[in-house]
């Protein structure tokens, strides 16, 4: 993470810029697992924090990891789709995190609350996936690939400009045909003042 903040920071920001990573990361991080492990005190008579702390710091590093290496894999094999479905993988780790940290707390109930956490996750992603469609016309957010990696990493065949421009050429008639369409009706024109 403080890699991370490293790579988005400006040189010669001040050092305090790094103290939400430093300090305020390990301190939710503490607090979190602290009320996890006072609800497994509750119902198990066990104070279990080092495993709640061991269960959120492996989501944290697979999240960590995920979003490095998904944009970094969709950039070398050339499927956007890896890239574009971050959101629904943080969603379903989202979803794990919580189901381990009850399953810590109600370890007779883990089918109940799996069955539960499933249909949580397919509900959410189809609300995500619903929303993202209502907004912009499409399933998922990004409409491309954002992150370059370095090109000894790219594993997929080169493209020829030519065929690029041919196709993008094809877009131009779509594009125009639904600049008309989202025109707005001549009634919202604001009234000439003769």
């Amino acid at each position: 993470m403080l890699a991370e903040h490293w790579l988005q920071t400006d040189p010669g920001d001040p050092f305090s810029s790094y103290l939400p990573v430093l300090v305020g990361t390990p301190v939710m991080l503490g607090v979190w697992c602290f009320l996890w492990a006072l609800g497994s005190k509750l119902f198990t008579r066990h104070f279990d924090y080092l495993a709640h702390l061991q269960l959120a710091l492996g989501v944290l590093l697979v999240s960590l990891l995920l979003d490095a290496l998904l944009p970094l894999a969709a950039f070398a094999l050339s499927w956007e789709g890896l890239a574009r479905c971050g959101e629904l993988i943080t969603l379903a780790l989202g979803c794990g995190l919580v189901w381990g940290h009850l399953s810590l707390i109600l370890p007779t109930r883990r089918q109940m609350l799996a069955v539960g956490f499933a249909t949580m996750f397919v509900v959410g992603a189809g609300l995500k996936l619903a929303l993202n469609h209502q907004r912009s016309d499409r399933w998922f957010a990004p409409l491309y690939l954002s992150t370059l990696g370095p090109p000894a990493l790219r594993l997929a065949p080169a493209v020829d400009p030519r065929r690029f421009i041919e196709e993008a050429g094809a877009l131009r008639a779509p594009l125009e045909q639904r600049a008309k369409d989202t025109e707005a009706p001549s009634w919202l024109t604001p009234f000439d003042e003769d």
